[in-house]
This record gives C-alpha cells, structure tokens and sequence, in this order.
C-alpha cells in the first residue's frame, strides 16, 4: 500500500504557497533568533558580574573569583 500524504495549500493573490513549506523555512529563522537572544542574555548577565561588589556577589552566594571567571567567559559558551 503507497504512502499519500496531504498538505494544504492557500493561494494569496496569484501566489500558491504550501503552508509546510513555509513553516519549514521558519524553523531555521526562529532558531537563529533565539540563539541571538540566549546569547544577548548572557552578555548582559555577565557583564553584570563585572559591575557588582564582592558584598552583592556574596549576598547572592557567589565568590568574587566565580563571578570574575563567568564574566571572562565568551558569550557564545553556556
């Protein structure tokens, strides 16, 4: 027995889109993006570490030497 499958399709004007496609074109985008956003919030959070004062930092339970070693981290790097 063959395999059929079955996508809807909708047409805008003149032009035809199958709605697969697109959403398989936006997978790509929508990932780009939230690695951009991850990476923009540890940026800001590590930059963050450089600005506080051993008593802040130790009020949140972190060493000077821990925050200054996440600070020096790449943003790209977890």
């Amino acid at each position: 027995m063959a395999n059929v499958s079955i996508h809807k399709s909708t047409t805008f004007g003149g032009l035809h889109t199958n709605k697969l496609s697109v959403f398989s074109l936006m997978a790509p985008v929508v990932f780009v993006v939230e690695t951009l956003m991850a990476w923009q919030e540890r940026l800001i959070a590590r930059d963050s570490l450089r600005d506080f004062d051993a008593r802040l930092l130790s009020d949140m339970g972190i060493s000077v030497e821990e925050a200054k070693n996440e600070a020096a981290k790449p943003f790209w790097t977890n």
